[in-house]
This record gives C-alpha cells, sequence and structure tokens, in this order.
C-alpha cells in the first residue's frame, strides 16, 4: 500500500503464470478472513483464527531484519477492484517491514504491505524467505477442491516476489501451486485488490493434513516497488456436495473423573449445521463444529452422538461406550502416632486400592521431604510445630491424593539449643546489625547486646541493632521452651571499627586532607562543593571548609572545620575600630576611636552567641584560645551605630 525505503522505486509490469479459472457455484468448506481486531504489528504467528493457529516457517535466507508477516488491518481489506488503503477494521494477512533504524517511512514496523527491500545498513539486512502457513485443513470426503482469496501483490519481478504453495503433510514439505501474478497498481501507487481463484492438485482431495502456504522471497538490493503481498477472505470449496457423511474423532477417548475432552468434525460433504450429544457430560450438547471442554465429572462409559447436516439433507454417526471415564483409585494411610516429640519419628502406612502402581508421599518439614514407594521409613521430626503429610496413588492411568492437613504435631519435648548468626559482624562506626536466630526447639527469645543500642530485645530475629563506639562486643542469646533454658555467649563477636577522623592541613588557600579511600569537600557557608572530591581542594572565597571521606574499610567520616581568609592583612580598621590580629591566635585586641559604652558580641558560623559582654573604655582585649578553629564574626554596637565584621580563628 505505501512504498517502502532505501530502494529504487521501479514499476516493473510483470505478467505471470497464474492459472485463473471460472469455476461453478460451490459452497467453501474452509473459510479464512484473518479478522483479529488488531490495528498494526500483530504477528501472523501469533494468530489463531476458527480453524486453528497460523505458522511462520524459514524456507530460506533471511536476514537480521527480515521482513515479516503480520495480521493486521494496517493493510485493510477492500472489495476486490478498490484500492489498497490504511485501517478500516478489515485485517488481512500482508508482508510488512519490522523496526529498524533508518526506517524513515515506518520506523516502527508494519505499515500494511509495504516492505523494506534494503540495501543493507547499520548491519540491518532486510533479505526474506518465508512461508506463512495455515492450520492443517481436512479435505476428506470433498473433491474438485478451488482455492480463492483475495489479494495485492507487486515487488520486482522474481526477485522480490509472492507464491501459493501446498502441502500434503502437515508442513513437512512443500509444492510449488503458483507464482502469483502480480496485481495493477492504482493511481496513488496502492495496489488494486484482486481475485485469485486456482483448482488444488487431486493429491489435495480426501487428507486430513493438507496446508496452504504463502510464500515471499526478496533480497536486499535496495529495488522494489509496494505494495508487497496481502492476502484476504481465503475460501476452500467442493464440487462433491451432497448429503454429508458424519465423522469424527476426540483428542483422547479415555479419562479421569473431571477430564475435558475436545472433539473434531471430519465429516465429508460440507456439513452447515451440527448437533452433538454427550451423554452424561457438562455440557451435554453442542452445535458448533469441533467442541472443546467437554467434561465427564463421574466414572462411566458413554455414547457420543453427532448429526452433520446441510442443505441436502443430515446424517447420523452414533459411537456407543465411546468415552471411557476411569474410577479413581481409593487411598488413605494410618499412622503409627500423630503427637510426637523432636526428633522423634512416626512410622506411615498406606491404604490403598489393590490396582495401584505408583505411591507419591510428601512429609512437610520432616528430614525425609518426600519417598517414592507403597511403606515409606519411619519419618522424623527436628523441630517443633503442626505439620502436614499427603499420600498420591496411581493406578496407570488416574491419580489420586489424600492429605492430613496440619495434623502431625511435634512438640518441644528437649531443651531447645540456641544459634544464631548475623548479617555482617564487621562494622563501621554508627552502623546498624540485623541478628537472625538459628536455634533449634526455641519458643522464647532473649537477646543481649553489649555496647549497643538497644541493649536488649525479645523478637526472634532483631534488627537495626546499632553500634556507636569503636571496639569489640560480646552478643548474648538465651532461648526458652516449655522445658528450659539454653544460653549463647560469643564473646568479641560484633567489631566496629574506630573512627578515622580526617585531618585538613592548610597551606594558604590550598587545603589538603589525610589519606583516604574517596573525598568530598564542602563549604559551611554554601553546601557541598561540586567536582571537589580530590585529597587536595584550592579555597576560592573566604570560608570554613570541611572533608567527607571514606576508609578503605567503607567507613565514613567527617573532619572539622578549617577557615580560610582571602587577605593578608593582619587587622582590619572598619568605622573608628582597629581590630588585631587577623587571624586570630590566643586573643583578640580591639581598639575604639573614643571612650563610650559599647556592647561586643561574637557570632559562630550559625549565627550562635558565642561570647556578650559591654564594656564602656576604648581599648579591650578578649581571650580566644578556648576557641575552636573558624569563622567568627563580631558585631560592635553603641547607642549610635553598629558594624559587623569576619573575624578567623587559627590556633
Amino acid at each position: 500500500m505505501k512504498l517502502s525505503y532505501l530502494k529504487t522505486f521501479l514499476f516493473i509490469a510483470i505478467s505471470e503464470s497464474f492459472l485463473f479459472l471460472s469455476t461453478a457455484a460451490q459452497t467453501p468448506f474452509w473459510v479464512e478472513d484473518f479478522n483479529n481486531n488488531c490495528t498494526t504489528n500483530c504477528l501472523a504467528t501469533n494468530y489463531t483464527g476458527g480453524n486453528g493457529s497460523w505458522t511462520v516457517v524459514s524456507n530460506g535466507t533471511n536476514g537480521s531484519n527480515a521482513n515479516e508477516w503480520f495480521i493486521s488491518c494496517a493493510e485493510n481489506g477492500q472489495s476486490l477492484g478498490q484500492c489498497g488503503a490504511g485501517c478500516g477494521n478489515n485485517a488481512t494477512l500482508h508482508i510488512g517491514n519490522v523496526p529498524c533504524t533508518l526506517c524513515f517511512f515506518c520506523p516502527n514496523g508494519d505499515c500494511g504491505a509495504a516492505y523494506n527491500a534494503g540495501p543493507t545498513l547499520l548491519g540491518e539486512d532486510p533479505t526474506t524467505h518465508k512461508i506463512c502457513a495455515s492450520p492443517s485443513i481436512s479435505t476428506i470426503g470433498q473433491s474438485g477442491i478451488t482455492l480463492d482469496f483475495n489479494y495485492i501483490e507487486n515487488g520486482q519481478s522474481t526477485i522480490d516476489n509472492g507464491t501459493l504453495l501446498y502441502s500434503i503433510d502437515n508442513g513437512t514439505n512443500w509444492i510449488l501451486l503458483s507464482d502469483i501474478a502480480k496485481t495493477n497498481t492504482c493511481p496513488n501507487g496502492n495496489g488494486l485488490w484482486t481475485l485469485g481463484s486456482i483448482t488444488l492438485p487431486s493429491v489435495c482431495e480426501n487428507i486430513a493434513t493438507l496446508k496452504i502456504g504463502f510464500e515471499w522471497i526478496n533480497d536486499a538490493d535496495g529495488n522494489g516497488t509496494d505494495p508487497s503481498f496481502a492476502i484476504d477472505n481465503v475460501s476452500l470449496s467442493s464440487s462433491s456436495l451432497g448429503t454429508p457423511v458424519a465423522l469424527f474423532t476426540a483428542d483422547t477417548t479415555r479419562g479421569c473423573p473431571s477430564t475435558c475432552f475436545n472433539f473434531t468434525d471430519q465429516s465429508s460433504g460440507a456439513p452447515t449445521q451440527w448437533e452433538w450429544l454427550f451423554t452424561g457430560a457438562n455440557p451435554s450438547t453442542s452445535s458448533l463444529q469441533n467442541p472443546t471442554n467437554i467434561c465427564y465429572p463421574n466414572p462411566g462409559i458413554y455414547t457420543v452422538k453427532l448429526i452433520a447436516s446441510n442443505s441436502f439433507g443430515s446424517d447420523t454417526l452414533n459411537l456407543i461406550n465411546y468415552v471411557n471415564i476411569d474410577t479413581l483409585p481409593s487411598v488413605s494411610f494410618s499412622t503409627s502416632s500423630q503427637n510426637i516429640c523432636a526428633n522423634d519419628c512416626i512410622q506411615f502406612t498406606a491404604i490403598t486400592s489393590s490396582n495401584t502402581t505408583n505411591w507419591d508421599w510428601t512429609f512437610t518439614s520432616s528430614n525425609t521431604p518426600s519417598y517414592n514407594g507403597q511403606n515409606p521409613p519411619p519419618i522424623c521430626y527436628s523441630n517443633a510445630g503442626t505439620y502436614s503429610a499427603s499420600l498420591t496413588i496411581n493406578n496407570g492411568f488416574c491419580s489420586n491424593t489424600f492429605t492430613l492437613l496440619n495434623s502431625i504435631n511435634v512438640l518441644p519435648c528437649n531443651l531447645p539449643s540456641a544459634s544464631f548468626t548475623t548479617n555482617d559482624s564487621v562494622i563501621c562506626f554508627g552502623d546498624c546489625v540485623n541478628f537472625i536466630d538459628q536455634s533449634a526447639g526455641a519458643l522464647g527469645w532473649q537477646w543481649i547486646f553489649m555496647g549497643a543500642v538497644p541493649t536488649q530485645s525479645t523478637i526472634q530475629n532483631p534488627s537495626f541493632v546499632c553500634y556507636l563506639d569503636s571496639g569489640s562486643y560480646d552478643v548474648t542469646l538465651i532461648v526458652n521452651n516449655s522445658n528450659g533454658y539454653d544460653t549463647l555467649t560469643i564473646q568479641n563477636y560484633i567489631t566496629v571499627l574506630p573512627v578515622e577522623i580526617p585531618i585538613v592541613t592548610a597551606n594558604g588557600t590550598l587545603l589538603t586532607s589525610t589519606p583516604a579511600a574517596t573525598y568530598q569537600w564542602y563549604s559551611i557557608q554554601s553546601g557541598i562543593i561540586t567536582g571537589a572530591t580530590q585529597q587536595n581542594y584550592q579555597a576560592t572565597t573566604t570560608g570554613n571548609y570541611y572533608v567527607t571521606i571514606t576508609t578503605v574499610d567503607g567507613c565514613f567520616s567527617q573532619s572539622a572545620a578549617i577557615p580560610v581568609m582571602f587577605n593578608d592583612i593582619n587587622e582590619a580598621t572598619l568605622e573608628g575600630i582597629n581590630v588585631s590580629p587577623l587571624p586570630v591566635n590566643d586573643e583578640l585586641n580591639i581598639s575604639l576611636m573614643k571612650n563610650d559604652e559599647y556592647e561586643f558580641i561574637i557570632y559562630d558560623q550559625f549565627g550562635r552567641i558565642i561570647l556578650n559582654l559591654k564594656e564602656k573604655q576604648r581599648f579591650i582585649t578578649i581571650d580566644m584560645k578556648y576557641f575552636e578553629n573558624g569563622l567568627y564574626y563580631l558585631s560592635v554596637s553603641n547607642k549610635s551605630f553598629r558594624t559587623v565584621m569576619a573575624i578567623p580563628v587559627v590556633h
């Protein structure tokens, strides 16, 4: 319907040998219209119609991006004599391209009967040789069979070409029926829907293994013209119509109670109506040609009846005792006891039909979870609890199961045995641990975690037990049941690695951390410094800096802040106030222009007040030796003014 891409557009008028026959009026006995309600990109190999499933098989070389058989209305099924069109809710079988990198026209695949003729680019080879094959077709009782279908086709001579094949052995071998003639092209480039009609050879008559195949071949030379190949309204009709002869088969004739059967009509004479009677089944009747899921709930031997009819008359086939539903074998078992202590055993004894041929036992949570044989050895249970046991038997055809559900009671008659493990016994400072109980026979738990938060727990598997100090710590578990206690202490079980606090030194404005596995520098004033992930960092502005690291053990740590000052002066003068030295070591000297009552406030970088005093003198000295390194802010004020300046402290 649409022109394919990356190819030389050629219009080649080709007249090929294709046999069109004028046939007498016939009634179709097999019809396929491909209506699957799909808009685009539905693969033909996934299609199942009223006659069964269609398949796609390779019949030669196929490239990495071979064209594909689709069933969708991307190429709409038009009436004979009409031009091809896009989706109109009438799906067709057609060849289209698959998604590919350079598909400028149809990048997502299946734009109708439009194919990729190449050339091969970026390794995407569209070479194609595929057959789309019908389900198996029964022609029993049929002769003079005519195949009719609507189609459009173009391509490139016999290089990019569609053909019609048939197989009489269910698709094992394929035989060329016709090299289908190219159809005319409409002015808009779309194909003109045309009728194809051909008589099948006599080898196709009166068999149950006929298949029809539509084949498409193209190379990847880049030459070709759309449309590719599209097919719709396929039908097979016979000239041997008369009163039908009823015949059918089933997928099996023997089963167990509740087995369901599928029946297939094989009547000859092209019946158009079917009346089925399934004695003893559910449902008991059907008017479908091929009824499925006919289920027999009870044992017995049952008759199946089919009346096949057409306009010439009807025929009845009554198969007496056709379906045989076997009786389920009887099954039970006895036990030497159903209440035992942990580590004790039970003897199980089968009670089954005499024709039993196989015994499959299941013993939940026992030391012998399964056993095959009539009488198992003693079955022992290590852990307290309530468990199930079941036996499934088979008489060679039907199986049956008996289960004691939650009826085996294993009591904790012995002292418990404490045992535990953890997800990680070597952790970093501040990490948390999950403990896993592995005790036997325990009904209660008391945990003691030295040096941890929390220090105790009574749940079976405590989690988020956190250690805030480095060192090695003991863990104790006390378990109990109705018979007593057991205690397990593992000394130095948890090792908390010490904190390796990085030390930052400053050489001017170049900051250097002690060695670590990874680094990330921060400014207290502006937060994380993007890209500052090396051992050294060159500061660019005045402020307080620190670094976070991970050690070779994978632990996280953070340094103290260090101030950086971008000036070389030793004192500062502002509005008649002189401050020295800068940066401050142990003492801060403040000189004022005149005597007055002043308020002196020192803030840290977070705005918290560190010092607040009032003095009435021109000269004042503030002791700073107990201040931590960092950047502080000094506020000096009286009744008429207030000023603030940055004060770096470096000891």
